[in-house]
Order: C-alpha cells, then structure tokens, then sequence
C-alpha cells in the first residue's frame, strides 16, 4: 500500500503542475521579477547614497557600475519567457529605458515654456565669432532658426567692447546667447558687484529681446564657492544680482546657477572641498532668502547622464531628465513648473579623450553609440518637453584633453558622429523677439 500510495503521487502531481500552470506559472514569474526588482532597486539606493560624486570636465567623472544594463537584461529574459508574464522593459520603474516624462501635453518640438515658436536647439561654446558661426549651422540646419549658444562670462568683466562683437556674431549667425556666469573666486555676496555688470551689459545691443543669465555655476559644490559651498550665502548672491539687473530692465531673464544634481550631501570632490546635495541646498537658500525662488524667470539645468557620463536615458536626479527631480524640489516652495534651459549636458565619447591620463578610459562608449544616445534624448524626450526651452550640450569643440570627449567638431573641423546626427534632426524657426 505504501509503495502504490507513491507512485500514484508521483502520478498526480506532473499533472496537477501541467494543468493548473495557466495560473500558477505567471504568478511565480511575477515573483521572481519583483524580488529581483526590490534586490536591483536596493542596490542603485546603496550605490546612489554611498558613490563620489564629482564635478564635470576636470574633476567629476565617477566609477561605472553595471546596473542599468543588468536591468536591461533582466528586462528582456522576462519577455523572452514563453510561460512568464509579457513585461517590456519600461515596466520595470528602476530600468534606464522609456523613462516616463513629467510632463503636460507633448508640443511638436517647436513650441515653449516662453509661449512663442521656439529653435530648442542650441550649443555650448567657447567665447568665439568663429565659434558661434560653427554652433550656428548645426543648431539652425534642417529648417531651423535663431538657436541657442552658451557664452560664459566672469562676474569681474567688464570688455563692453568684447562682448559687443560677440554679440554681433550671435546676431549676424541668428542664434540667441544665454551666459553663464561664474564668480570669479568670490564668495561674499558683499564683494561681488553686479550692479557695474549689469550696467555694462544693459548698454549692449543684445540680438534677443530677453537677456539670459544664469547666475554662476554648480554652487552647491565646494569647488565652486571657495572650498565651502553655502546655501546661505548663494542665495543672498542671487537675491543681490536679480535686484540689480531688473533695475536696469525688465529684459533681463535670471536663472540661478545649475546645479550638480548627483552630488550627495558630504560626498568629497577634493581634498579641501564637499558637496551640499541639491535637496538640502535648495532649503537652506530658502532659509536664508524667503521666497527666492519666485523671484526667478528660469530654471538652468546640468542634465549629465551619470554614471561615468555615460549613463542610459532614464528618470532620476542623475540623468538627462534629472530637472524633473528639481522641479520637484521646488514644489515645496509654492513654485510650479518653470521654463527650463539645459545649459550644460553631454555623454563623453572615447574618442578624442585617449590624452586624459587624469581619469580611466575603461568603459567609455564610442562616438556611434554617443550620436545614438543624443538621438533618443532629443527626438524622444527634450525635444517634445513643452517646459525645455533650449538644449545646450558640453561643448561644440575643446582643447581640453579631459573636455575633448564631449566634444561635437573633432580638431579638423569635421563632425563627431553627434554632429552628423544633429544637423539631420528636423527643427523649427524661432524668433529674438
């Protein structure tokens, strides 16, 4: 009796599995996913609140770490399995894939936060006509017109002159300037005198009607404000330079200084100097300067794909749609969403970085997977993103070897595979006015 009672088991048991499996097999797969996913997800917090995190071009690129492609693949085994549920990767919150975009209803491409027709496109570049004519024929190509360039700009200068004829060349070359400001060392808001700049810079004949300024640079890094970032003192500095510029016009549109989204709170960029993390830096300007961030026009954004500078497109502080995360940030202030202008972003390319000897070359991508990277960016998610107001990448052309991987022209003068990309990409024709 024993021996019979078994083998009928062993029997009934293959055949229970094969006829209940409808039910049984896609729960177990749903199983596996989610334990999988919560192990993924617990790592990318491990790795997001213990990681260096560093500044971009000389001192911030970071170790690569692998979990985005493990998602990836995680992702497509589940789709591959006949018995297990159809899930594409984008399900999947904690994939780099099909990031879901915060946003209100998808423009064209050509429309803005700014309530006008507007060329999106636009491109960093070093403070040159020569420059600026180059910039010009990528971001105006394919039916564009008046795009963006970056110029940076001293808090001390004061070359009326010398920004004059690069004005000029912006308006002769039909693209539109947004300078980004840097302090120059200082880091008392009493010694900084925006009051001379903005005078200068008000005498000038703009090529835009709007004159766009953001207001320094990555501050909530200690390299950047004297070895000892402070949102206190920031806040006090952009409080001090919005006074001064609307004083001599309403034309004047002021963004504070992009930040570096990926630093965490402690995390060292050198020896001497800590980063604040974004979050608590945004409270304490807030603490110091009620109400600042209503007194903004714009927000600037450093959207870099982290890790490495390399990271695939998806949500996060540490992505190229990190300015969903900080638009976040100031919902807390009774801020809504603000007209949003990416004055810094970019995957690095090996290509052209082979002299860095300062930084690892292992795992960087090629130019072709780079251009591919750019594609998806701009036709899938910065381009239709009403609230994007220009796209200005890191940098038209360097001589930097540690900048060099960014770079769009190669030291011939010809086009990186993203440039290539870029003057194929339909845009639109956009106004100064």
């Amino acid at each position: 009796m024993v021996r019979v009672k078994k083998v009928t088991t062993a029997a009934i048991l293959p055949s229970f599995w094969r006829r209940y499996s409808w039910w049984w097999a896609p729960l177990a797969s749903y199983l596996v996913v989610l334990i999988l996913a919560l192990v993924l997800a617990l790592a990318r917090v491990v790795v997001s609140t213990t990681a260096t995190y560093h500044l971009p071009i000389a001192n911030r690129l970071e170790a690569t770490n692998r979990l985005n492609e493990v998602s990836i693949v995680l992702a497509a085994s589940v789709s591959a399995n006949p018995v297990g549920p159809s899930v594409k990767s984008s399900a999947l919150a904690f994939t780099p894939l099909e990031p879901v975009i915060y946003a209100a209803p998808v423009s064209s491409g050509g429309g803005s936060a700014l309530g006008k027709q507007n060329n999106k496109v636009g491109m960093y570049v070093q403070n040159s006509g020569d420059q600026i004519a180059a910039a010009a024929e990528l971001v105006n190509s394919n039916g564009g017109d008046w795009g963006y360039v970056l110029l940076t700009m001293n808090l001390n200068d004061r070359g009326g002159g010398t920004w004059q004829s690069l004005f000029d060349a912006a308006a002769k070359s039909h693209v539109i300037p947004v300078i980004q400001l840097f302090n120059a060392g200082a880091c008392n808001p009493d010694e900084m005198d925006f009051d001379g700049l903005a005078e200068m810079l008000n005498s000038l004949a703009w090529p835009s009607r709007r004159r766009y300024i953001s207001i320094f640079n990555e501050v909530n890094a200690g390299d950047y404000w004297c070895g000892n970032a402070s949102g206190e003192s920031y806040a006090k500095a952009l409080d001090k330079a919005i006074n001064a510029f609307k004083s001599k016009s309403s034309d004047f549109f002021i963004m504070p200084a992009a930040f570096n989204s990926s630093a965490r709170t402690g995390a060292v960029s050198n020896e001497k100097a800590k980063y604040i993390g974004e979050d608590l830096f945004v409270q304490q300007m807030n603490q110091a300067v009620p109400g600042i961030f209503s007194r903004i026009d714009g927000w600037a954004n450093h959207a870099y794909p982290q890790p490495n500078f390399s990271g695939a497109i998806y949500a996060g502080r540490d992505s190229i749609l990190n300015y969903n995360w900080e638009l976040g940030l100031l919902r807390q202030f009774g801020v809504g969403s603000l007209p949003v202008f990416i004055t810094e972003t970019g995957w690095i390319h090996k290509e052209g970085q082979e002299s860095c000897g300062q930084y690892s070359q292992a795992g960087l991508l090629s130019a072709e997977v780079v251009a591919a990277r750019y594609q998806a960016a701009y036709t899938n998610y910065w381009l239709p993103d009403p609230r994007v107001v220009a796209v200005m990448p890191f940098i038209l052309a360097s001589s930097d070897p540690c900048a060099a991987g960014f770079a769009w022209q190669k030291p011939d003068g010809s086009l990186y595979p993203q440039g290539e990309m870029l003057k194929v990409i339909p845009k639109v024709a956009g106004s100064p006015d």
